[in-house]
Formats: C-alpha cells, structure tokens, sequence
C-alpha cells in the first residue's frame, strides 16, 4: 500500500511538470476581414489574417513582419458565418511562466501588447486607419486565459494619409493623392464617402435612380414613407429628412420604423419633405 501511493506520487509531479512547458490555447480574437475596398475576403483568396504581439513599435508601412514582432497566431480566410460574416478565427497560445523567459517564443501572455495585420499575396497590409477615423477596430491586449474578442478588420493602404486607400484611388484615378472632398461624378458624394460607402467616384447616379427605379424604391401610404435603398454589407443607413436640399438632419427614431428603420412618418414635417440616406462604414 505504501510502494503504491508512492509511485503515484511521482507520476502527479512527473504529469505536472510536463504541462507546465507547454503554452495553452488561451484566448480567441474574430471577426470579419475586407479588403480595401471594403467587401470580405474570400477562402479562394491568398489572404492570411495575423496576429502579432507586439515587442517594439508597430511599424504599419512595413511590407512584412518586423524582427521585433511576434507573430502568435495566423488564420486563413474562412467561409462567411454568421450576419457579420466573421471570415477569420485566431487562437493565440497562452503562456502562464514565471520569470522573464517564455517557454515558447510565439506564445503570449495576459496585458501582452497585440496587433493584427492582413498579409494579402505576401505582401503586409495595416488594418488601422493613418488619419484620425478609424475603418478597423481596436485591437485589445492579450487577455485573461479564455478571453474572447470580437475584431472587425480592413486592409488599409493609405499611405499619403488622405482618409482614401491608395489601391482604391489609383484604381479609380489612376493614382494616390486625390483630394477626399472633391465630388469627381458630381452625384452629391464626395470621393470620401464614396470610398467609406463602397460606390464608384466615377459614376454619377450609380444606383440607376431612373424615374422607374425611383417608383420602385419610394412609395407613400397615408402619412407614411417607405424609401428602399440597395444596402451593402459592413455598411450604415441613416435616413436623413430636409425640407430645403440644404439643411439635413437624422430622421427622429419615434418617427422610423420597418425592419431596416426605412418607414418615416411624415406627419409634422411640412407640406415638401426630402429624404435621403447618410452611408457610412460599420464594423
């Protein structure tokens, strides 16, 4: 009785110190990736998403992962799941030693600095915006063992720093630099909300507004206004009203409703009211 108690005395430590060399799956970071254009990534692409704990500095012009990074977690592009279509999964491991060596050199710790980096062919794509708003969310520490965050990514190349990427630009113009105010097609949207809202800078009436096609999105009950618009993914509708062209303001939300909030009750407003819808990017 004694030899065997013994014996699995040794076998506890023996299981235990094994363990305590391996760095588990600690916390979970997903979401949706884009592409500078702003539509999701798709599996047939040759498109990564990385995780990366940050040692140094991040250097966002950098074509590829600095020395000084560390890269603890790659994911391919999925397929599309869920409403948000979250397309990427990453598990970084966690690391839970003492002292100040890591057991494994990619593995990370709880208030360890992260960032997330889109590698598209190679070549090191930042997914924070170099001007003040953002089009990606923040990406947080390293949690706690079992943290789960949720991050919503897009490529961003806007290297001269205008608010507009520099792919979408020389796509359209055939070159960086364009002022992000000016309305190149004269449709009433400069090139800045034209990129954010995913529609061409070059294309005056893009949505073919034909009297035809206006029959089809508007119509009128009673007080009631009813305004379809074609709605793109990863973007925000708001119904604006005015009854000048000049001054617009957000449709109250007592006044909204319908699944996607495009009923407006006109009572009150004025005998000529406006409508129109402010597009902007949701992550």
């Amino acid at each position: 009785m004694k030899t065997f108690t013994r014996q699995l005395f040794v076998l506890l430590i023996l299981a235990s110190s094994a363990s305590a060399l391996i760095a588990d799956p600690g916390n979970i970071y997903y979401g949706a990736a884009r592409n500078v254009f702003g539509d999701p990534y798709q599996p047939s692409e040759n498109v990564k998403v990385c995780l990366v704990r940050v040692v140094g500095t991040v250097d966002i012009f950098h074509d590829s992962i600095p020395d000084d990074d560390i890269v603890i977690a790659e994911s391919d592009i999925l397929s599309l799941q869920g409403a948000n279509g979250v397309n990427f999964v990453l598990r970084p491991s966690q690391d839970d030693g003492t002292g100040t060596a890591r057991y494994t050199a990619n593995a990370a710790r709880a208030n360890d600095a992260a960032a997330i980096f889109i590698v598209e062919d190679g070549v090191r794509m930042p997914v924070t915006s170099i001007i003040t708003s953002a089009i990606s969310d923040t990406v947080p520490p390293i949690g706690p063992r079992g943290s789960i965050f949720q991050v919503n990514v897009r490529a961003n190349d806007d290297y001269d720093g205008n608010g507009l990427s520099d792919t979408w630009e020389t796509w359209f113009f055939g070159s960086a630099g364009v002022n992000p105010y000016d309305d190149d097609d004269q449709d009433g949207m400069d090139n800045l909300s034209e990129f954010l809202g995913g529609t061409s800078p070059m294309l005056f009436n893009e949505l073919d507004l034909s009297l035809e096609r206006a029959g089809q999105m508007f119509s009128k009950t009673g007080s009631m206004v009813e305004v379809d618009v074609p709605r793109l993914a990863g973007r925000a509708y708001v119904m604006e009203w005015s009854t000048d062209l000049v001054n617009w303001t957000a449709v109250p939300l007592a006044k909204l409703s319908g699944s996607n909030s495009n009923r407006a009750d006109t009572t009150g407003m004025g005998e000529r009211v406006f409508f129109r819808y402010k597009v902007s990017r949701s992550n």
